[in-house]
């Protein structure tokens, strides 16, 4: 499941998400180059990496749908075919859903959590970025709330790809950092790892696993590539591992144009 995709731009897919049809997804590499347009990088050279990105996983030279990103716990609907994808990029927010076959939705990281989640039955999917705030705040639990409420989605028929992040291995807190987790429920403790005075490590795939089992979502639906970001460097853009690293990679997921769902 965690093997990279044969090709010179190593992209990974989760085989369980496709199994049925319905969906194209994949989260890009390092390997795949820089896919954000608020870093240093030139700008065309960023469309340029979208593009190639685009064509090796098998949905063209569409343009690929963001926010801007600010750690928090805004979700984005989208909902009608016509819509500005230069005013879609500049709104803030942390998680797209729609149910628009052919609209290829991504998150960007270098870190955080790229969370992936389709209902086939009612043909929506949704992206979500995860970060520490994120997991926090719940998103990954809000965005599927949200699907539910516009899109009558059901949890239980809900599937989940978590992909490539920092992994409880490497994502080390200070006390003011972690104790806001433990303020907020006991179970966060099964997700804590405390290492000596003023250090704790967080799994943060773990405590978004388990925001999603409360809210409904099977245990056998729930897949995660369980890559950790600054443990592997060679393959994976971190922020952490990499002091100052301001590139990043994609989650991206797309409902197919001509599947039967």
């Amino acid at each position: 499941m965690n093997n990279f995709h044969k090709s010179k731009f190593k992209f990974i897919r989760i085989p369980e998400l496709e199994k049925n049809g319905g969906v194209i997804h994949a989260f890009s590499t390092r390997h795949s180059f820089n896919m954000a347009f608020n870093g240093h990088d030139n700008q065309e050279e960023i469309l340029k990496n979208r593009i190639v990105f685009g064509e090796a996983i098998g949905i063209g030279a569409r343009e690929i749908v963001t926010v801007k990103q600010i750690h928090g716990e805004q979700v984005i609907t989208l909902k009608e075919r016509n819509i500005n994808i230069d005013c879609i990029r500049s709104k803030e927010g942390d998680a797209i859903i729609t149910n628009l076959r052919g609209l290829p939705i991504a998150v960007l990281t270098a870190d955080c959590l790229p969370i992936l989640l389709i209902d086939l039955y009612r043909r929506a999917i949704a992206v979500v970025h995860a970060g520490r705030i994120g997991t926090y705040l719940r998103i990954v639990r809000k965005t599927a709330k949200e699907m539910k409420n516009t899109f009558d989605i059901l949890s239980k028929d809900l599937l989940i790809g978590i992909g490539p992040g920092i992994g409880g291995c490497c994502y080390e807190l200070d006390e003011r950092g972690i104790q806001p987790f433990r303020e907020e429920t006991s179970y966060y403790d099964d997700f804590i790892d405390r290492r000596g005075k003023n250090r704790y490590l967080l799994d943060l795939a773990g405590a978004n696993e388990r925001q999603l089992l409360e809210l409904g979502v099977l245990s056998k639906n729930i897949f995660s590539t369980r890559l950790c970001t600054a443990c592997d460097t060679e393959n994976f853009f971190s922020h952490r591992a990499v002091r100052g690293e301001d590139k990043r990679m994609m989650g991206l997921i797309m409902l197919s144009e001509f599947a039967e769902l």
